[in-house]
């Protein structure tokens, strides 16, 4: 049944329209213009709540220079040996990051440093060459005859930035198929540690990492080191840098190793702790800079 609706075209001159009333429309139209206010509603409250509100600011720093003196600011930059601050007032200025104290000092390096990563820039770049492989004193874990070699890599360690690196912390794990011989078998994980005290800007530094024990059999058929994988703290514990000399690994392989095992390697940074993979095996929750490299061979 089709309502009886009416199209009135009706000219007010000079006097005002009368009052609407939706009382008097038929009962779908009041329905229809009911539900309509009531969308329209909804829509303007919608609206007036979707203003994100502003990221509170950073709470203002308290420091202090080596004659006593302190002063609230935040940090704006860091460059070279320089900081940028700015007072509560809006005045900005640059000192020297000498000016304050030790501690001041370190906070201020801290802050650089994780504002570098939180913008992807990677911080060190590593190279790696394999170090020549020597014959170990042990048999292979597991046997009483097979006496493996020793085979891992020398990194080579280059700070890219302009910041001082106080107390980098570098854990990695190096992966080792430790013997071809044995189709699809899972990769050895070996745990290594790695923490200078300092590396100074676009300076470089250097280490060599636990060696991965390998069987020994034909040429074709001898184990071999498959990749370095390391992740970059601060001293504070801060994931700052990740990065993988052959990337797919860290898709293939969890943040996992054997603590006993690494210690039976030789060498530098041998395990000295554990720590529990990430929930979802991959790399940590944090900001985190670039994750790819290569490997130069000897």
């Amino acid at each position: 049944m089709t309502p009886n609706c009416q199209l009135l075209e009706i000219d007010y001159k000079n006097s005002s329209p009368p009052a609407f009333r939706v009382a008097s429309l038929p009962t779908w139209c009041r329905h229809t213009v009911i539900c309509l206010g009531l969308a329209m509603g909804m829509l303007w409250a919608d609206g007036q709540g979707a203003t994100t509100p502003a990221a509170a600011a950073p709470e203002p720093y308290t420091f202090t220079n080596a004659a006593g003196k302190t002063i609230q600011a935040q940090i704006i930059a860091v460059v070279g040996e320089s900081v940028s601050l700015k007072r509560d007032d809006g005045q900005s200025f640059t000192v020297a990051i000498k000016t304050f104290v030790d501690d001041d000092q370190a906070y201020i390096w801290h802050w650089a440093v994780m504002d570098a990563a939180k913008r992807g820039n990677p911080i060190f770049k590593f190279e790696l060459t394999k170090l020549p492989e020597t014959r170990s004193d042990k048999t292979f874990p597991g046997s009483r005859r097979v006496i493996p070699n020793l085979a891992g890599y020398k990194v080579k360690v280059t700070n890219t930035t302009s910041l001082r690196m106080l107390k980098p912390i570098m854990e990695y794990i190096v992966f080792a198929n430790t013997n071809t011989m044995v189709p699809d078998s899972p990769l050895a994980h070996y745990y290594g540690k790695f923490a200078p005290d300092e590396i100074k800007a676009n300076d470089q530094s250097a280490f060599e990492t636990v060696k991965a024990m390998l069987i020994v059999g034909d040429k074709q058929d001898n184990g071999r080191l498959e990749g370095l994988w390391v992740r970059v703290y601060d001293a504070d514990h801060q994931l700052i840098q990740e990065w993988c000399s052959t990337p797919e690994l860290m898709k293939k392989e969890k943040w996992t190793y054997d603590i006993e095992r690494s210690k039976r390697g030789a060498g530098t940074g041998s395990g000295v702790k554990t720590t529990n993979p990430p929930a979802d095996g991959g790399a940590p929750a944090g900001p985190v800079a670039g994750s790819s490299g290569g490997i130069s061979a000897n």
